[in-house]
């Protein structure tokens, strides 16, 4: 699975993303990942250019799953866990604003993501 740069997130150059996704394709790829579902939403439609059915010819994936459910065919999505996001962010702020100057520094947290499998994948021919 390949991923589409983040250069195409608002679809302003629509050549330059054509070629990206052509090339993919030529190269043999069965799937994209797109970094959110707007952006895999409008995708949908320019893979129809290039004769690549979702998912007969290409599953694609989409992250965060905010409409994803909502596309035609539904997309399948990494779903990030935003509710833990939220609540360690905030229990990181707060004890910041409690010890001041003492607070400890970076912490690393690892968050792992579920996939929600919708109509748009498949197991490739």
């Amino acid at each position: 699975m390949e991923s589409v740069g983040e250069a195409y997130e608002n679809l302003a150059d629509l050549s330059a993303l054509d070629a990206e996704v052509a090339s993919l394709i030529e190269r043999g790829a069965t799937g994209l990942l797109i970094h959110n579902d707007q952006l895999a939403m409008r995708l949908l439609g320019r893979l129809e250019a290039f004769g690549r059915r979702v998912p007969d010819r290409l599953s694609v994936v989409c992250y965060d799953d905010i409409s994803a459910e909502l596309a035609q065919p539904a997309l399948t999505a990494v779903v990030p866990q935003k509710e833990q996001v939220g609540r360690r962010a905030f229990a990181l702020l707060a004890n910041r604003v409690a010890r001041g100057s003492e607070a400890g520094g970076v912490q690393h947290v690892a968050l792992v993501p579920e996939l929600r499998v919708r109509d748009s994948t498949r197991v490739p021919a």
